[in-house]
């Protein structure tokens, strides 16, 4: 069995939806997070940090147990959440950023408060 169809047994999504959520967050986690893993780790990393003994299924069941932890509904996945690389923030920032008229000034928004 491979390790995707090993992710969703353990989730035991309820729906399309949150098969298809499951998924996605799966190819993430293979994609951008077990080839960092994977690489040499830093000198004052322990051994759970390195990739030899992490598979994409069960740092994905982590993940999604984590997202878990910090929503208010407990009995379904929020598959509106999306993850998002800091590669694909950037993208999108200097595309914005491109839309703009040039000369105005560019904020990013981060960490500004919207005082009502």
């Amino acid at each position: 069995m491979d390790s995707l169809q090993l992710f969703l047994d353990q989730m035991e999504p309820s729906g399309d939806a949150e098969s298809v959520w499951l998924k996605e967050i799966f190819s993430f986690v293979s994609e951008h997070l077990c080839p960092v893993l994977s690489g040499p780790a830093p000198s004052a990393a322990d051994g759970l940090l390195t990739g030899g003994d992490v598979c994409a299924d069960q740092l994905s069941v982590c993940l999604v147990k984590k997202i878990q932890e910090h929503t208010t509904l407990t009995h379904t996945l929020p598959v509106s959440y999306r993850l998002v690389s800091v590669s694909e923030l950037l993208s999108r920032q200097r595309v914005a950023s491109s839309a703009t008229s040039p000369g105005a000034p560019i904020s990013s928004g981060v960490g500004q408060g919207g005082g009502a």
